[in-house]
């Protein structure tokens, strides 16, 4: 399961700030690749067979 919109946002809230002009992308889609990287760590499953958000 995915974390919520709001739990992310404290999440990457938390992060310190990145230096210099670059900044990542912590949005949604983002936040989606992270739970199925977590998924296939914790599961070993591929991530096909992780849970969708859509």
């Amino acid at each position: 399961m995915a974390p919520t919109p709001d739990t992310w946002q404290e999440i990457t809230d938390r992060q310190p700030p990145v230096p210099g002009h670059i900044q990542p992308h912590l949005d949604d889609r983002t936040r989606r690749d992270a739970s199925a990287f977590i998924w296939t760590q914790f599961t070993h499953i591929e991530p096909a067979f992780r849970a969708t958000h859509d």
